[in-house]
């Protein structure tokens, strides 16, 4: 440069030429590095604004009609698409968001390859790019020049175009280089402005996941459906989706049916269900645990011809769908819908979709396990209640059995054993002096017809304790600790304290037969020698209590195999709502309590 500037043969008029070339270029490459150094700290949100910006201030300084900046498209991932047009003069107007391979497909080939285009003459055009030099020629374009963006080589995410629509136009190598750094620049800014997007992103995923997982962590089962549909809303948001919703299939595959379902305002739910005859290659898809990803109907392969037709009808235009797995066994769907545009689905959003899949696949399964353990703990409390009824009622009617065969001995057997007695004696007294042996036959006869009819009286009031009805619960209790006294030889002492005068007779019957049976397993297992039976009356409860000095028994083994007996005390003191416990232990005897309210049992 400085030897053409000393040369003495150049002309004064060639050296101002050239000084004014170069102070222009000079020019040219201040401008490029302030356009550059403006890129270095900028906020990832103003990039794309400021890339605009920059191309206008590129038109100006270089006397240029229009630019353009060009990304990839969000419904074709190797299709650019017009993103800013800026045309300060004027000029055949440019559709906004076209995609360049319907106008520009030559151009959009190389670009996307990675190399520049750089059109002087449209006359220079090779012959493929017929379609290209129509567009051209549309919009009033004579030269253009179109750089790509990518990142060391990377692939091609965009690019940036310059045209002239006034007249024809060289690219001088100068300005060719100025474009590369600048579309470098430009690549480097908005790889940035992705990367940040990427992890702002991520994080935002992350902090789905971490709120769906926790709300499911501590959440009551009542509340899990609620959980879920807040769910699927942030899922919704999060994808940008206008619908998401959860189906479930039925027992036989055959039918989706809507479980979840939120839509974005202005949208409509999702259909009720779907059958197999409707959608049949899209339940066989989910049945086969593969996700279906459409982003235009028209990607639909030719034998989902009944699924493109009904999605037309619902106003689907795209949509993602993951199977809900669980046990090995495709349960539901969950679907992302597009139902105001197009648009496309990234392949990283199925495993993300998957993973949020999972956590609600889980929770479904837990609520439906929730919903059969209560179910089932339903019917066993309705059994048990119905096995309750049923077993007071048998009480009551083996107590009505017993009451009335008793009746039946005391008032026939027992008599007609009396009258045959008295019928004995007298044939006694008509006989005049009969001989000692029949004498003495006579006598045995009536003791034996007295005895057994006490035997009868005896068994007849352990059928039913007619001194129970007539005395009270007092005197009957009383009276059974003195014959097992007397017919056991066991020292039974009986106490009472506080005792109402009136006590509701199922609550006499039941505590009466409580005493019996207590009194009958101590004289049957218990080898005691003394034993206690008290009655207290406390308040408007009664407490009863039943004491042995016996070899006593394992308690926690009779509480896992009671015997009959233990069965039958339980049972009548359920029927009057008492609480009744059993304490005993190897050769510490046996405490038997009882606690019931005087108000006796309900009906039913």
């Amino acid at each position: 440069m400085k030897r053409v500037l000393t040369d003495p043969e150049m002309a004064p008029e060639s050296l101002d030429a050239l000084r004014a070339e170069l102070e222009e270029r000079l020019r040219f490459e201040t401008f490029l590095a302030e356009t550059s150094a403006r890129f270095v700290h900028l906020p990832p949100d103003r990039i794309e604004s400021e890339i605009v910006d920059a191309q206008r201030q590129v038109c100006e300084f270089l006397d240029l009609d229009r630019s353009a900046l060009w990304l990839l498209s969000d419904l074709e991932p190797r299709t650019l698409r017009l993103k800013h047009l800026n045309q300060p003069g004027g000029g055949p107007p440019v559709p906004k968001g076209v995609d360049a391979s319907d106008l520009f497909p030559w151009t959009e080939k190389r670009i996307m390859s990675g190399q520049m285009v750089a059109v002087q003459k449209l006359s220079e055009l090779p012959q493929e790019a017929g379609r290209d030099r129509e567009s051209y020629t549309l919009f009033g374009t004579k030269s253009t020049v179109v750089f790509p963006f990518s990142v060391g080589g990377g692939p091609v995410f965009g690019a940036m175009s310059f045209a002239v629509i006034r007249e024809e136009r060289a690219w001088p190598e100068s300005v060719l280089k100025g474009f590369q750094l600048i579309a470098q620049v430009f690549s480097n800014a908005l790889e940035r402005k992705q990367a940040r997007l990427e992890i702002q992103e991520r994080l935002r995923f992350e902090k789905l996941i971490s709120d769906l997982s926790a709300g499911f962590v501590y959440v009551a089962f009542d509340q899990i459906g609620r959980e879920i549909q807040k769910g699927i809303r942030s899922m919704a948001e999060f994808f940008d989706a206008d619908r998401c919703s959860i189906g479930l299939f039925s027992e036989d595959r055959t039918r989706l049916t809507l479980a979840f379902d939120h839509h974005a305002a202005g949208t409509g739910p999702g259909p009720g269900s779907i059958s197999k005859d409707q959608m049949p290659w899209y339940l066989e898809q989910l049945i086969q645990g593969k996700p279906v990803v459409v982003n235009r109907l028209e990607d639909l392969p030719p034998e989902a011809e009944c699924e493109r037709r009904v999605c037309r009808g619902l106003g689907m235009k795209s949509f993602l769908s993951i199977p809900l797995v669980s046990g090995g066994m495709t349960q539901g769907s969950c679907a992302l819908v597009a139902t105001r545009r197009e648009r496309t689905w990234p392949n990283g959003f199925i495993p993300r979709l998957r993973l949020l899949g999972d956590i609600l696949v889980n929770a479904m399964a837990r609520k439906g396990a929730e919903e059969a353990s209560r179910e089932s703990e339903r019917i066993l409390r309705r059994n048990e209640h119905d096995l309750r009824r049923l077993a007071g009622r048998l009480i009551d009617a083996h107590e009505e059995e017993r009451s009335r065969i008793a009746r039946e001995l005391h008032d026939d057997l027992a008599q007609r054993l009396a009258v045959l007695a008295i019928e004995v004696g007298a044939l006694e007294k008509l006989w005049v002096d009969p001989a000692g042996p029949v004498k003495e036959e006579l006598r045995e006869i009536k003791r034996g017809i007295v005895g057994l009819s006490q035997d009868v009286h005896s068994l007849s009031r352990q059928l039913h304790p007619s001194i129970l009805d007539d005395l009270g619960l007092i005197k009957a209790v009383e009276s059974e600790c003195a014959g097992v006294s007397k017919r056991e030889g066991l020292e039974v002492v009986f106490r009472h304290e506080s005792m109402p005068r009136v006590i509701p007779q199922d609550v006499s019957l039941h505590l009466y037969r409580i005493v019996q049976e207590g009194l009958r397993n101590i004289s049957k297992h218990a080898c005691a020698e003394h034993a206690s039976v008290s009655l207290t009356g406390l308040d408007r409860d009664v407490l009863l209590s039943i004491e042995d000095d016996g070899v006593g028994f394992d308690g926690a083994e009779a509480r896992e195999r009671p015997g009959l007996g233990f069965l039958s005390m339980r049972e009548r003191a359920r029927l009057i709502h008492g609480d009744l416990a059993i304490q005993s232990g190897p050769e510490r005897g046996t405490v038997i309590t009882l606690r019931a309210p005087l108000a006796g049992r309900e009906n039913g």
